[in-house]
């Protein structure tokens, strides 16, 4: 008779020495029919080990989904076969490659560490809040249970079983209201125009920070997301937006790309800005893509940006995105443009436009001061008091 077939199970590996003569310290192990994975964990962290078995019994499962899940008791469903499921099903086909699909993925992989074990009938209130303590972000928690909610519906559509799983979100963050004065937006401006290449606490003659200041001059002056300014080519290019220097327009929408939530229209492009993209194509400083860094195209301007933050004196709440607001605020301040021009030129909605930076136009309750100007008549009018009698005596009286 056969040896019965042992199931997934840690092993303390003990330790041995190397064929060099160096000793390999004792490592946990996962042994599962015949093969052996490391933890990576010694021999004094257990707890590490264990969550590390987790993980692997939860991509196992994925890995197992078969299509005969049809109609099964939401009991016997994991959070680890509804995450696979939309994974496979309809994240990977709409999102090809690149900076999203490795997002989702490491959003996944984070909820299978802590909730892939769990049945749909055990995700309720209590695991979702036990889970945001564990993350300790409220925000990033949000966005992992929003992925997860996604899922199990998802899943309970495709397989035509009753969704039972109670996913409750952490509360919204405050949106972010910080933007840039003129002064400020000219100090990161030049420091990132001076930052230099240090060497043993030196500095040196090595300028760093130049494409840095070409990408808030694009941000300040088009309130363009980071990721469409970093991914801008002067050609039509699959997937990326690109600059028309001809008729001087933006196209941030990227081409052959599906069409998301946010909305990313065409944006004419102001005179000072066309000049300097014009300038920057002559000189062959940008070639190919807007924003290079010698000679090649960046997909994130994070760790220039926190450096030219620093020297310019400006706190952690200044970041890549406060672009986009700042050149938000400048627009309602200007009071120049306004409703559906203002809105189109950001990307956004009318009605998103008046909420977030309405209150910056200087138009905003302008009717309501005009009222203690003017002097009401006996037929519920009013009129500007034209004689210098009128106005004194409309003139509102000081307490003291």
């Amino acid at each position: 008779m056969s040896r019965p077939i042992k199931p997934s199970r840690l092993w303390l590996e003990p330790a041995r020495r190397r064929p060099n003569g160096s000793v390999r310290p004792s490592v946990y192990v996962i042994l599962d029919r015949g093969t052996k994975r490391s933890t990576r964990c010694g021999e004094n962290d257990r707890a590490g080990a264990e969550a590390a078995f987790e993980r692997y019994l939860a991509e196992k499962r994925v890995g197992e989904l078969e299509q005969s899940d049809r109609g099964r008791d939401p009991a016997q469903v994991y959070v680890a076969d509804a995450i696979g499921l939309y994974r496979r099903e309809k994240i990977e086909p709409r999102i090809h490659g690149g900076a999203r699909l490795r997002e989702f993925k490491a959003r996944g992989e984070r909820l299978l560490s802590g909730l892939g074990t769990l049945s749909l009938d055990q995700i309720d209130s209590g695991a979702c809040a036990r889970y945001a303590r564990a993350r300790r972000a409220d925000a990033a928690a949000r966005r992992e249970l929003e992925d997860l909610r996604a899922a199990v519906n998802y899943y309970c559509k495709r397989k035509r079983i009753p969704c039972v799983a109670e996913i409750e979100l952490p509360e919204r963050g405050l949106a972010r209201e910080r933007w840039l004065t003129r002064a400020e937006a000219a100090r990161l401006l030049w420091a990132a125009w001076r930052m230099k290449q240090s060497w043993k606490g030196r500095d040196s003659d090595r300028a760093t920070g130049r494409h840095l200041a070409r990408f808030i001059l694009i941000g300040l002056y088009t309130g363009t997301r980071h990721t469409a300014i970093c991914s801008a080519a002067f050609e039509r290019t699959i997937g990326r937006g690109h600059v028309d220097l001809d008729y001087g327009i933006f196209y941030r929408a990227a081409l052959g790309m599906r069409k998301t939530k946010k909305r990313q229209p065409p944006v004419r492009l102001p005179p000072r800005l066309l000049a300097h993209l014009r300038r920057w194509r002559r000189l062959g400083i940008s070639k190919s893509v807007v924003i290079e860094w010698r000679g090649k195209p960046i997909k994130k301007i994070n760790k220039s940006f926190r450096t030219a933050r620093r020297l310019a004196g400006l706190g952690d709440d200044v970041v890549p995105h406060t672009l986009r607001h700042t050149c938000g605020t400048w627009i309602a301040m200007s009071g120049t443009a306004k409703g559906r021009d203002a809105a189109e030129f950001l990307g956004i909605t009318e009605e998103v436009f008046d909420r977030v930076y309405g209150h910056h136009c200087p138009d905003h309750q302008a009717q309501a001061v005009a009222s203690f100007s003017f002097k009401p008549l006996a037929n519920g009018c009013e009129q500007n008091p034209k004689t210098k009698r009128d106005q004194k005596s409309n003139k509102i009286a000081v307490i003291r």
